[in-house]
């Protein structure tokens, strides 16, 4: 299933508690602007709270499509609370042969699958495994979501590498040279309007062979940040139409 939009929230609890952001009245703002799926990340819920806090967050906004982060067998499980599942590298190398099956071989066209890649050589490995719904690039700018993150922001010259091939792939699916899934493009890390605006390859992306995403942690709870990326990606739209 590729995702609907231009923009993913993703509604980190550890950074709501500390911006002291009511996450059901964030989800409440998303639904009214139509965003219509987020992303919820709690690193500090074990498995039992986050499955209990997320159907409290499905029921305050049944509209919103929920895919977790990280908690593979738990999304698989319960896909009445989820309808999707996000996985860092590491998480996706340490699942068990017969989850990774699963995953693989997800016949739920409503199910979304997606994963975080931080180099060429993984988003290349991503595209080779031919099944996931959705590949995030990032970081793209500096963000104060992951103060500690290992992960280095991406100079311009790899993003230019990245968005080479993957403009590169594109053309093949559009030609049908191409089998498996096509999957959605996700940006990620630090997304405001301003930094996308000076981005040598994403100031123009109604140029660009894809449709990008863009997911928001911090921008996601500005709610005016978060209305100006809206009506920018609507703009992004009635360009490609035109």
């Amino acid at each position: 299933m590729q995702l609907p939009g231009r923009l993913y929230p993703i509604l980190d609890l550890e950074y709501c508690q500390n911006k002291k952001i009511n996450a059901e009245d964030l989800l409440l703002s998303w639904d009214r602007l139509g965003l219509g799926y987020y992303q919820f990340r709690a690193k500090n819920l074990n498995e039992t709270e986050y499955l209990e806090y997320a159907r409290k967050l499905k029921a305050s906004s049944p509209g919103l499509l929920l895919i977790a982060n990280d908690y593979c067998s738990l999304a698989m499980e319960n896909r009445g609370v989820f309808q999707g599942i996000h996985l860092g590298q590491e998480d996706f190398a340490a699942l068990a042969e017969d989850r990774r099956i699963c995953l693989r071989e997800n016949r739920d066209k409503e199910w979304v699958r997606g994963i975080s890649t931080h180099s060429l050589n993984q988003v290349q490995q991503a595209v080779q495994d031919g099944f996931w719904d959705y590949i995030a690039i990032g970081p793209v700018f500096p963000t104060d979501s992951k103060p500690g993150g290992k992960d280095p922001v991406l100079q311009e010259l790899d993003m230019g590498k990245i968005i080479e091939f993957v403009s590169g792939e594109y053309s093949l699916w559009g030609q049908g040279k191409k089998s498996g899934t096509v999957p959605g493009i996700v940006f990620i890390g630090g997304i405001t309007l301003n930094r996308l605006k000076k981005h040598s390859y994403l100031k123009n992306r109604a140029t660009l062979d894809f449709e990008p995403i863009f997911a928001l942690i911090s921008a996601a709870a500005q709610l005016d940040e978060l209305r100006a990326l809206y009506e920018n990606t609507l703009i992004d739209e009635k360009k490609k139409v035109t």
